[in-house]
């Protein structure tokens, strides 16, 4: 079992942060692991009981109210009246803490200067629980730290009656009958066979659940796995001089990992996993916050003050940041709101966007490959943890996020037909979306024996073109063939487009003319053509389809097979005074393919 020890500069800053009394330096779990068909909160003391705080500022942890709220930017928020207001937060905890509870938030909002509410108690079994002084702290933390990030918002305690997985999914359900908007799950424990048939309990339109992702380092804990639920993996939060956010890393004993049981992944993590992580089901977590209990946040409880960590803290501050979304939307609240999560953290070929996102990189909970946070999604923070100010606006509706810059491809034609020992060329383009400024490397494939290509660029950066020119053999295989371009970026992102080479004996129409001919008293117009194979010579026999124009219109169309010259002549019997033109349709003969080529003509009797 990892454990993290306090240094002595940790020391000196908690003590200049105000502590009088001494210090517990080791941090310690609140709960054992969990007994088969129960969960327990991912709860750790860093220290308490202590004399209260001096100072709502600074540096060092514990951490405030007030500092927390300037180091993921909900202070921005609070401004222009964004407090959750309207909003319910249902904190489903076990046991009872009716005791201490209201007396404990009423300190803690008075230390702060928050203002106090009152907290509405439901007992989801119809009667009072038995109290559990474990799960008292862990409902002081949920409950204190939801109010003070989302302070306009109404706070439901549903006690369940014991910790069984049974008792608490009974809470969940009576927080949804009873009115909640989102659904905080401080508590979790192991995957189960049966977790994805339970994963109903979290669907329910306009509410949205929050879960702990655990705190036994890389593991999954369900429900955080649950592709309903927003899973709240855990960092070390450090401020910087001002006091504003400094840097995360992520918290050695944070749960994370690829679930056993939740597949097929959800679309919405694909793509975000490495090649080397197996099997893709569903990962957890998806975002983070902080968490190591030598940086926790000040709680009270039963009328005493402490420092409390674990990913306990992040689910009920995640819980305030999706009410304080749901403030004023006009589209309703949201619910499931993973996919809109992972879209918005997309800044382009899935790094993480960081207008919305702190992307955490360094650190790791386990020995594991897949263990260590880096750049983009990882098993151990996910998206990394809020820049609330500009998030919390995205998932209210009240601004758009920006497109995810992006390339795409295209070639035209779409096929090209080419004699043997002959050359066609194609056009490769590229275009860039929502800023993309990626330079793309173009590699051709499919090319048969005999045939060989050249780009005329190798890559193209942002948007572009390139030709493809590609040149025969007298050997190359007759026949259809697709060649593959692909494009890819310094990122690993690929496009690939098809294109159709057709390589054969061609033939091509080398001639379009027209002429006079007397006819009685009219005059007919003449259309000659001439049909010529790739060494220029006539083609017998070939079968030719036309459609003759009239200022722009089809007027006529015909058939008619070449002579020995490889000539066929069209008659038009008295014409009138118009602009004509001949469009080729189709030419066909015996072992030879046509190009698709003609003159462009024109003709005015």
């Amino acid at each position: 079992m990892k454990r993290s020890t306090l240094s002595v500069l940790s020391l000196v800053s908690s003590l200049v942060a105000g502590f009088t009394t001494s210090i517990t330096a080791h941090p310690s779990r609140v709960f054992d692991p969990p007994e088969l068909g129960k969960v327990r909160p991912p709860l750790w003391i860093g220290h308490g009981p202590d004399a209260r705080p001096q100072s709502t500022t600074g540096t060092g942890a514990p951490y405030t109210p007030q500092q927390v709220q300037a180091a993921y930017g909900f202070n921005q928020l609070y401004t222009n009246g964004t407090t959750g207001a309207g909003q319910t937060i249902a904190i489903v905890d076990a046991y009872d803490d009716s005791a201490y509870l209201q007396n404990d938030l009423n300190t803690f909002c008075s230390e702060f200067g928050i203002p106090s509410t009152t907290v509405q108690i439901v007992y989801a079994a119809g009667t009072q629980p038995a109290a559990n002084s474990g799960w008292q702290q862990e409902i002081s933390l949920d409950v204190e730290w939801a109010h003070a990030i989302a302070p306009g918002a109404k706070i439901m305690l549903v006690e369940a009656s014991s910790s069984s997985t049974a008792a608490l999914l009974q809470a969940v359900e009576v927080a949804v009958k009873s009115g909640a908007t989102v659904v905080s799950m401080s508590w979790g424990g192991s995957e189960f066979s049966g977790e994805t048939t339970d994963d109903a309990y979290f669907v329910a339109p306009g509410v949205t659940f929050v879960a702990s992702a655990g705190d036994s380092g890389a593991g999954v804990e369900w429900p955080a796995a649950s592709p309903d639920v927003i899973g709240v993996g855990g960092t070390t939060l450090v401020l910087n001089s001002s006091g504003g956010y400094g840097s995360e890393t992520a918290w050695a004993d944070g749960g994370g990992g690829i679930s056993a049981y939740e597949t097929p992944q959800p679309v919405w993590q694909n793509g975000w996993f490495q090649p080397s992580w197996t099997p893709v089901n569903r990962g957890v977590p998806d975002v983070s916050y902080l968490a190591n209990p030598n940086d926790g946040v000040y709680v009270v409880y039963d009328s005493s003050w402490y420092e409390f960590g674990g990913t306990s803290v992040g689910a009920p501050q995640w819980s305030a940041l999706i009410a304080l979304a749901n403030q004023g939307r006009s589209s309703g609240n949201l619910s499931g709101v993973d996919d809109v999560i992972y879209s918005i953290a997309n800044g382009g070929n899935h790094k993480i966007n960081p207008t919305y996102f702190h992307d955490v990189t360094s650190g790791s909970d386990g020995s594991a490959a897949d263990d260590s946070a880096g750049v983009g999604y990882d098993l151990v923070t996910g998206l990394g943890s809020p820049l609330a100010g500009s998030l919390v606006p995205v998932l209210k509706g009240g601004n758009t996020a920006p497109p995810q810059p992006a390339f795409a491809m295209a070639v035209s034609p779409s096929s090209q037909t080419v004699a043997l020992g002959g050359s066609t060329s194609y056009n490769v383009t590229v275009s860039g979306s929502g800023g993309y400024d990626g330079t793309v490397q173009f590699s051709v494939s499919g090319l048969p024996s005999g045939v060989s290509a050249t780009l005329s660029e190798t890559s193209v950066t942002g948007s572009g073109s390139a030709t493809l020119t590609i040149q025969t053999t007298s050997a190359a295989p007759v026949g259809t063939h697709t060649l593959t371009i692909t494009g890819t970026d310094g990122t690993g992102a690929t496009h690939s487009v098809n294109a159709t080479l057709v390589i054969g004996n061609t033939m091509t129409v080398s001639l379009i003319s027209y002429s006079l001919s007397q006819s009685g008293r009219y005059l007919d117009m003449n259309i000659t053509l001439k049909v010529v194979n790739g060494s220029g010579n006539p083609v017998s026999g070939a079968s030719i389809s036309i459609t003759l124009d009239m200022n722009g219109s089809a007027y006529a169309s015909g058939s008619a097979t070449t002579g020995s010259n490889g000539e066929v002549i069209f008659t038009l019997a008295n014409p009138y005074l118009a602009t004509y033109s001949t469009i080729v349709t189709a030419v066909t003969a015996p072992g030879l393919t046509w190009n698709g080529q003609y003159p462009k003509n024109s003709y005015t009797p």
